[in-house]
């Protein structure tokens, strides 16, 4: 599950949220294809139920899932918490 946004006292741009469970992206991980992005807990989770991407339905499985770019990193560990 990600990071509450309400934890965070700057704005957090949209490629940082997880649309599974609408937090700050934990742990992120990437589908190879679609390259969407989301925490490591709710990919898993999805993944035990269903073999799609949650955003576009393409098939994937768990042991696609690669680490985010090291961008995304460093933008997430740029957000400030109050």
């Amino acid at each position: 599950m990600g990071f509450d946004i309400q934890r965070f006292s700057n704005g957090i741009d949209e490629e940082l949220i997880c649309s599974i469970c609408g937090g700050v992206l934990q742990d992120p991980l990437q589908a190879p294809s679609c390259e969407h992005t989301f925490c490591q807990v709710c990919i898993q989770e999805w993944l035990s139920r269903s073999e799609t991407c949650p955003i576009d339905r393409t098939p994937l499985e768990l042991d696609q899932l690669k680490p985010v770019p090291r961008i995304l990193k460093t933008l997430l560990n740029r957000l400030v918490s109050h």
